[in-house]
């Protein structure tokens, strides 16, 4: 749904729910799992990410890690892991 209500669904070549890796955030499993899907290295990535333990995962794939800030305005006090870029949200796109 979230995917629809911002028309990114035609930008992607697939997309996976929170269990298709046995193990889940804040294990890296799901970003490798979909590097592996696309034949991708990590080098060729971009994972946009909001929460903590996202960011956690993402960051130790390695990729290029950007945090959407705009989701977490009220969670100032949440600790976020690893070496991340922020932005505050999309308009700049």
């Amino acid at each position: 749904e979230t995917l629809e209500c911002f028309q990114f669904s035609s930008y992607l070549d697939f997309y996976m729910g929170r269990n298709q890796t046995k193990r889940t955030k804040p294990h890296p499993d799901p970003y490798q799992e979909a590097l592996r899907r696309l034949n991708a290295h990590y080098t060729q990535a971009i994972i946009f990410e909001d929460s903590p333990t996202g960011i956690k995962a993402a960051t130790q794939t390695h990729a290029t890690v950007i945090r959407v800030s705009e989701f977490t305005k009220d969670q100032t006090e949440l600790k976020f892991e690893g070496n991340f870029f922020d932005i505050e949200n999309f308009n700049f796109f």
